[in-house]
């Protein structure tokens, strides 16, 4: 017997069966059978909605089994309909949202998905053609600045053609962080990217946030501070978690415009490495530290490219140690 694939859902998704008849319904046992079906955990799924001609499914699981499209179909189907007080009429159909969606399971064959690794594949190219934006900070979420990061961003996403979404401003703690997120990981965002927070000083929680979530986290130091007695370090972080990178920029506008260049060749494809690309928005922000490091006696500039490049190698060969 060939051994059970399973697809991994990031973290949540949702499935919608029309076509049907509820008279008396319990909706527990209808979860239950779809659990039964897509060989999930008893309880992993759970009715959203319900009403006279459809039921709504929201599946609470890392991973769901779906060799064959059709055949997890007719297995939901199956299901429901021995449930007692369900009836299916002659158009039945089970579609899905979320990840689901993105495959477009719609009942229909999948011939172009021979292999697990075509559909990984497909899943992994979907994925990097989604953009979830978060910015962070006190000030934002009071409304004393403006957030001009958010749609400088967007615009560069545009301009490359992906899906994009400002998703709000998230406040200066590391759980809020990692919800925002992880909210983001579960709706198929492949790239994730957070403005603000990465001076690694008292309220700098993003960074922190990004390596609970990959504790090798590509960090690279920019350039250090004095700030009310506090030494500070700027620095990049570049993560990878569930296949989609994680991006976590400066606040100030114009260090998020330095990385203009590197981030739409990243977007491209040019980029598929997270110290890599770490390194490379790294020494695109310090040229601007550089820049002040002449009119302030207070900034030190960690190094130039070279120095940097060292830092990354270091830190890449220590994580593999």
């Amino acid at each position: 017997m060939e051994p059970t694939t399973r697809h991994f859902l990031f973290d949540k998704t949702h499935l919608r069966v029309t076509g049907v008849r509820l008279f008396a319904v319990d909706l527990l046992e209808a979860a239950r059978q779809v659990s039964i079906a897509l060989d999930l955990p008893v309880g992993a799924a759970w009715v959203v909605y319900a009403a006279a001609d459809r039921i709504d499914f929201d599946l609470q699981a890392k991973s769901v089994q779906l060799d064959d499209w059709n055949e997890a179909r007719r297995r939901v189907l199956a299901a429901l309909s021995s449930v007692e007080g369900i009836s299916l009429t002659a158009d039945a159909d089970v579609t899905g949202e979320g990840i689901l969606g993105s495959l477009n399971w719609q009942g229909q064959p999948s011939n172009t998905l021979q292999s697990d690794l075509e559909l990984a594949e497909r899943i992994q190219n979907l994925r990097r053609r989604r953009v979830s934006i978060w910015s962070t900070g006190t000030e934002l979420l009071t409304g004393r600045i403006k957030d001009l990061n958010a749609p400088y961003l967007e615009k560069i996403a545009r301009d490359s053609d992906l899906d994009v979404k400002s998703e709000g401003v998230l406040a200066d703690r590391v759980g809020a962080i990692i919800s925002g997120i992880e909210q983001s990981l579960g709706s198929g965002a492949g790239w994730i990217i957070t403005t603000g927070g990465v001076g690694q000083s008292l309220g700098d929680y993003t960074l922190e946030a990004l390596r609970r979530l990959d504790p090798s986290l590509a960090h690279v130091p920019i350039a250090t501070f004095q700030h009310e007695g506090k030494h500070c370090v700027v620095e990049i972080g570049v993560g990878n978690c569930e296949g989609a990178f994680l991006i976590a920029l400066p606040g100030p506008h114009d260090e998020v415009r330095a990385c203009e260049p590197l981030l739409r060749k990243a977007f491209e494809g040019g980029l598929a490495d997270k110290w890599e690309l770490a390194r490379g928005l790294a020494n695109a922000v310090s040229g601007l530290f550089a820049t002040r490091q002449k009119n302030s006696s207070n900034i030190q500039l960690i190094g130039d490219e070279i120095t940097i490049r060292e830092i990354v190698d270091n830190n890449a060969h220590a994580r593999k140690d």
